[in-house]
């Protein structure tokens, strides 16, 4: 069951990614209809969104408010305030920002 979990929330990732970008997979994970904060979706919700960022085309405005690497505890605020404003604090969602941090720093280099 696990493993279909992963392979379906893959499929559906990489499916989505081909006729989106970035910032849509953010979007639909933070308010569209891959919402999750029970372990029942998490995992197929937590491939689709890997899945999406790792395939989607780059999005010109994702890293615009992403602050600079280096500074932790700046990005912490960031971050909390990123899940504050969608009213979740669950660890999913600062799984979802950390994700957009990591892509914005590759983008960087």
């Amino acid at each position: 069951m696990i493993f279909f979990e992963i392979q379906q929330g893959k499929s559906e990732g990489l499916a989505f990614a081909k006729k989106h970008d970035k910032r849509a997979c953010v979007r639909e994970v933070t308010k569209g209809k891959r919402i999750c904060t029970e372990f029942s979706c998490f995992l197929n919700n937590r491939f689709f969104y890997q899945t999406c960022m790792d395939n989607a085309r780059a999005s010109t405005s994702l890293c615009n408010s992403v602050p600079p690497i280096g500074n932790l505890f700046q990005y912490e605020a960031w971050k909390n305030k990123q899940c504050k404003k969608i009213g979740r604090a669950d660890r999913g969602c600062h799984h979802i920002w950390q994700k957009v941090r990591n892509i914005c720093k590759l983008a960087e280099n």
